[in-house]
């Protein structure tokens, strides 16, 4: 007697399922009071599928669910995977690349450092010009071939003082002075009386250039000084510059051997997070539909909707 009281049991239970359906189903549809919601939500054209179920809900109610799988969800999911894929693998190459132009960047500072010219040259072109200009003037001078012009432009490149260039000026003036005063007597016995002032003013002029050259001397002497210690200077500064950028590329060269060898566990670790990325992003949307969803409350008083949306699910 067990065997027919669990099968009358168990129809009773369909019975009352079908019967929440039904209800469901023939109450009108709140949209368009013409038809049924069973004749509204059934047979609709973006459905793949359509269901009809009931369970108790966690508030322990008795509930009808309606489930519509919707036409082309898996066309949108697809591509939505596929979009998310190629941005991992966009990150990825962007990544790699990263790691092989940090590679690479060693090698091109190292060539800017030894491309770099020497910093600390400390050696002046201009000096060297002026202690030859000097040298060419002190020559002239020693000759007392100078001429006030010549002079004046060695005046002009600095390191004479105004009172040098003066005194030999007015040496030069008198002198200019004396020759004119001979050339302008007409008898000899004029220029008998000039002729001592011309002697003295070229023997004025002349130990005013002797003078002038020791003074010249002096500053030739100076600026050769100088050029000899702006050489050693400069070669001082260009070794000790030398030597830090030596230090400097072997510090980058043991940096870039130590990188090339991680790199290729570097580059492995990043395949493999791309190969997971991508792999946990193929299983996010296996098999996902798109659902349309509602759901009753089913009681004494009649059907009552609780929820309605849409879902996505494996």
């Amino acid at each position: 007697m067990r065997i027919p009281l669990i099968a009358a049991l168990a129809a009773a239970l369909t019975a009352c399922s079908l019967g929440d359906i039904g209800a469901v189903q023939e109450q009108p549809f709140p949209v368009d009071s013409t038809y049924t919601t069973g004749q509204a939500l059934d047979d609709r054209a973006h459905c793949d599928a359509v269901d009809w179920s009931t369970m108790d809900d966690d508030r322990g109610r008795r509930s009808v669910v309606y489930t519509c799988v919707l036409t082309g969800a898996s066309d949108h999911f697809a591509a939505e995977r596929d979009k998310q894929i190629e941005e991992i693998n966009r990150r990825h190459a962007h990544n790699a690349a990263g790691i092989e132009e940090t590679d690479q960047g060693f090698d091109k500072e190292i060539a800017w450092i030894l491309d770099v010219s020497d910093s600390g040259d400390l050696f002046h072109k201009e000096d060297a010009e002026l202690v030859a200009k000097h040298r060419e003037f002190q020559s002239l001078l020693v000759q007392g071939t100078a001429t006030d012009d010549q002079l004046t432009d060695l005046l002009r490149m600095g390191r004479l003082d105004e009172s040098w260039h003066e005194d030999l000026d007015h040496a030069f003036r008198e002198r200019d002075g004396a020759q004119a005063r001979m050339q302008n007597q007409s008898s000899e016995q004029g220029r008998a009386y000039v002729r001592p002032q011309l002697d003295a003013a070229n023997a004025a002029l002349s130990a005013q250039m002797r003078e002038s050259a020791r003074q010249l001397a002096e500053v030739v002497s100076a600026a050769e000084a100088k050029l000899a210690n702006d050489a050693m200077a400069a070669e001082a500064a260009r070794s000790a510059a030398a030597t830090e950028r030596q230090q400097r590329v072997d510090e980058l060269r043991a940096k870039q051997a130590e990188f090339q060898q991680q790199k290729p566990q570097l580059l492995a670790d990043l395949e493999a997070k791309r190969v997971e990325a991508v792999q946990a992003m193929e299983e996010r949307y296996r098999d996902v539909v798109a659902t349309e969803t509602y759901q009753w409350a089913v009681s004494d008083a009649g059907p009552q909707l609780i929820y309605g949306g849409y879902e996505a699910v494996n």
